[in-house]
């Protein structure tokens, strides 16, 4: 399944998570409007997956877990598109995902549930050290995620 699609700053191209042929783990890759052709965007050994592009265009955040990691123990990751090297930004042993971009493209905000276990509102600028609380959620249904967890019916080549 293709899942997670974040447009690029230009429009011409989606960026998704699916299984990856190589890695056999949730990659991240780009589906290219015009040609509808898709190709390996950034894909490791570690899962990849809910990539959301900056509204600069300049990098996408992510969530990953290496094979090793308990599943719960998700985290967000920032890659810079000029690079394309990935920064771990949340270290916490707690569930961090659905990351999302301040509009200014300078924070990550994500649902974490690092305190008392209860899903919350988190943002940071820079990495775990930065991170804050923005609001608790009194009710969490991780079927509400709306846009962000939508399937993409494409056939591959």
């Amino acid at each position: 399944h293709k899942r997670f699609p974040s447009w690029t700053r230009e429009g011409d191209a989606l960026i998704f998570s699916q299984v990856s042929d190589d890695s056999h783990t949730q990659g991240l890759f780009r589906l290219t409007i015009a040609s509808r052709e898709i190709s390996t965007f950034f894909d490791t050994s570690a899962e990849e997956t809910q990539p959301v592009v900056s509204p600069d265009g300049l990098r996408v955040a992510f969530v990953s877990f290496p094979e090793d990691t308990p599943e719960s123990n998700r985290d967000i990751y920032v890659l810079d598109l000029a690079t394309m090297e990935a920064t771990q930004m949340t270290t916490h042993p707690a569930l961090d995902w659905y990351p999302w971009w301040g509009l200014d493209s300078r924070e990550v905000y994500f649902i974490s549930f690092r305190q008392t276990g209860n899903p919350a509102l988190w943002a940071t600028s820079k990495d775990d050290s930065t991170a804050q609380l923005i609001v608790p959620i009194v009710s969490f249904n991780s079927y509400y995620v709306g846009l962000m967890d939508a399937f993409l019916p494409i056939a591959n080549p």
